[in-house]
């Protein structure tokens, strides 16, 4: 599925087609969402997203819940929702692994907890005072803020200053992948080259990118389908097909190349 900012105009042309065919984006249809991290709650106790947390080695005893963070969850950030958390002295055992000692932590100290493995940043407010949904939104910030100081980010941003319409933030999980003017095949052999070192064989007509854009997919093989998806919608069908010896083959419906030559 493809998934770029709502309302955004793409204008492409092509020796297949006789104009340039113009195609809209407005995913309302929410069943076109990209998948959301995984959300996993109990209790005070949320985390989204998965990962490893390593094992206590040994114990602390009235430490700031700050400092504690950084002793025992190495290249995390607290993050205190309410300005009352980070001073909180807690304790712990070497018992179990970080995760677990904060949890325990986050019952003990009656402390509202969210865990977002995606920016390892663990966001934490008093639970008599800050709801799961202020700490979401507080971690959802940080995510839009931490990708426009991305140049992805920023170049989104230029576009949406000049259309409010436009979204900046891609979906979590998700990285944008940038489509420049030029041939399209030379823009995916750069992607797919790029990230996963794959060759690209164009068995297909030229097509021309009139005007830059971005699609967001998890890999490089999901921004190609993405792309593709643009000509789909205009009624040129490209499909990519990956091979076992590294080489990703692109063909177009009803069409014969004469010869056949890798992407420089």
């Amino acid at each position: 599925m493809i998934f770029i900012p709502r309302i955004a105009i793409l204008w492409f042309v092509s020796a297949g087609l006789a104009a340039p065919a113009q195609a809209f984006f407005d995913f309302a249809d929410k069943s076109q969402a990209p998948t959301p991290a995984a959300v996993d709650t109990v209790g005070l106790f949320t985390q989204i997203g998965s990962g490893t947390a390593s094992k206590i080695a040994g114990y602390g005893k009235d430490v700031p819940l700050g400092l504690a963070v950084e002793m025992l969850a190495s290249g995390w950030t607290l993050v205190d929702a309410d300005g009352n958390a980070a001073g909180i002295k807690v304790s712990w055992d070497p018992n179990g692994t970080w995760l677990d000692q904060l949890r325990g932590i986050s019952n003990k100290h009656r402390l509202r907890t969210l865990v977002n493995w995606s920016d390892k940043k663990i966001y934490v407010g008093n639970a008599s005072e800050t709801t799961s949904d202020k700490l979401a939104a507080l971690a959802e910030e940080h995510r839009r803020q931490a990708f426009e100081a991305t140049p992805q980010g920023r170049r989104l941003r230029a576009l949406a200053a000049r259309n409010p319409a436009l979204t900046t933030a891609p979906p979590a999980g998700y990285r944008a992948y940038a489509f420049k003017p030029g041939l399209l095949s030379t823009a995916v052999a750069q992607i797919l080259k790029e990230e996963m070192d794959l060759d690209l064989v164009w068995d297909a007509p030229p097509h021309v990118v009139k005007h830059e854009f971005t699609v967001y997919a998890k890999d490089c093989l999901g921004a190609v389908q993405e792309a593709f998806q643009a000509y789909r919608n205009a009624g040129v069908v490209l499909t990519a097909d990956v091979k076992a010896n590294g080489v990703v083959v692109v063909t177009r419906g009803g069409y014969q190349a004469k010869k056949v030559e890798p992407q420089q």
